[in-house]
């Protein structure tokens, strides 16, 4: 256990020198002003850090210091990478999966330069019945005892559709852990 607190220690201290862009975000009804970023670590020339293409980190409040993710959300959070290159990684952890059947094959994470020149990095998550949406939020309404969260009693999901307009949709999903 110590030493596996120490690798993950580490694995987000050298996070730190990585140039990072915001992916999306998870929100949660309790302690809202706690938000969980999932950053992007890509290279000068726009291209994923395939050694560690992500930077996951809690910001409390309104402090900008960047916080690793602690038990028991940590456990949710190793990533899985079912395909990782330089311009896309497509991943799951536990959390995406408790999502349920609404994302296909976990989530793709793309990086490249856009039509001004600036490098642009997004989440895409294929889903069943409402095609690729790019995701910019999760919001998880919980349940918790004492400060522990031990069920969900459904998430919302905010991005853009295939056509660029605003998409928000509640999904009532009841998770027991």
């Amino acid at each position: 256990m110590k030493k596996m607190m120490i690798a993950l220690l580490a694995c987000f201290s050298l996070n730190l020198s990585a140039s990072t862009h915001e992916l999306f975000l998870v929100k949660k009804n309790f302690n809202p002003e706690n938000i969980l970023h999932f950053d992007a670590n890509l290279t000068d020339d726009c291209k994923f850090k395939l050694d560690n293409p992500f930077h996951v980190y809690w910001t409390l409040g309104s402090s900008p210091t960047k916080h690793a993710p602690g038990f028991p959300e940590s456990s949710f959070l190793v990533t899985e990478y079912i395909e990782k290159t330089e311009d896309r990684v497509i991943f799951t952890n536990d959390a995406i999966k408790k999502v349920g059947t609404l994302l296909r094959n976990g989530l793709t994470a793309t990086a490249g330069m856009n039509e001004d020149g600036k490098c642009e990095a997004k989440v895409l998550a294929d889903t069943n019945e409402f095609g690729i949406l790019t995701l910019n939020s999760i919001f998880g309404d919980l349940k918790t005892f004492f400060g522990i969260p031990y069920k969900v009693n459904h998430f919302v999901i905010e991005g853009l559709d295939e056509h660029g307009e605003v998409f928000k949709k509640k999904i009532n999903k009841s998770l027991e852990k």
